[in-house]
């Protein structure tokens, strides 16, 4: 199940990292970094493809948790691949 909302609080980057801890106490690792928009269904989201990668790579659950937008709205959000 993707985007399962992990919640963090505070400053950009200190928000993703506040989701990647809470994913870890649920049991999942850190996989990779992604930027861009939180679209898993779009075949050319940066975000699918790397769902597509820890699919690869023989992960049988994988999550992603969403920070802060980047600088901008259009430019996206900081996101991270969780697996277990």
């Amino acid at each position: 199940m993707y985007g399962s909302g992990f919640s963090g609080n505070g400053s950009k980057r200190g928000k993703l990292a506040d989701r990647i801890r809470e994913a870890s106490e649920k049991g999942y690792s850190f996989f990779c970094f992604v930027n861009g928009q939180p679209s898993p269904n779009n075949k050319q989201s940066n975000l699918y493809k790397a769902l597509e990668a820890a699919r690869k790579a023989g992960y049988s659950e994988i999550d992603y948790v969403v920070g802060a937008h980047r600088w901008t709205g259009a430019d996206g959000f900081y996101m991270a691949v969780v697996v277990k």
